[in-house]
């Protein structure tokens, strides 16, 4: 028996569109600069959500997905939140409970370190900078130099009213009620 078990690292169930063409790789590839290694199957995952068509349109609208617990799952998503911020997208990360929220933040927080970006750099050649607001209820992560920006809030009947979003990840769907969708 080898001590190298895997698993499977594709979905026993799930309906993909077809795709030539992915934001994938470069997303995988940002996200190990910070010194992490994607599993098979996320990188699966992630090609599959960043899957775009030759005018560079996402060809997934909607993309979900269900791991059991402790499984990486959530690196999914920083992979497409780090790419996001680099391409100057703005991100609403939104959760059910306000300390997922956080952690996400704080894991985005922690990959973006791992990639040399800073909060408050110092005048050193080759540093890059961070706008991270850390306020509890607060969390955002912005790049100035994009554009690029990732806000964590709870969901509520009115959070993000008022504001347009490039990307909307709905961490805990499973406790999405429908006046939180609308």
């Amino acid at each position: 028996i080898s001590d190298n078990r895997i698993g499977c690292q594709v979905p026993t169930q799930s309906f993909i569109l077809p795709y030539d063409e992915s934001y994938g790789p470069e997303a995988v590839d940002m996200y190990e600069e910070s010194g992490r290694t994607a599993m098979e199957w996320q990188r699966n995952v992630v090609d599959a959500i960043l899957a775009h068509n030759d005018d560079g349109i996402f060809t997934h609208i909607m993309f979900g997905y269900a791991v059991p617990r402790q499984n990486g799952k959530n690196e999914i998503v920083t992979m497409v939140e780090v790419w996001a911020l680099e391409k100057g997208l703005r991100v609403l990360h939104t959760a059910h409970d306000m300390e997922t929220a956080k952690k996400a933040f704080e894991r985005l927080r922690d990959v973006m370190e791992g990639r040399g970006y800073f909060a408050k750099p110092e005048e050193k050649e080759g540093q890059k900078k961070a706008i991270y607001n850390q306020a509890f209820g607060r969390e955002k992560i912005a790049l100035k130099q994009t554009g690029g920006e990732v806000t964590f809030k709870t969901r509520t009947s009115t959070g993000g009213l008022g504001t347009s979003y490039d990307i909307l990840i709905i961490d805990e769907a499973q406790e999405l009620d429908e006046n939180q969708q609308a």
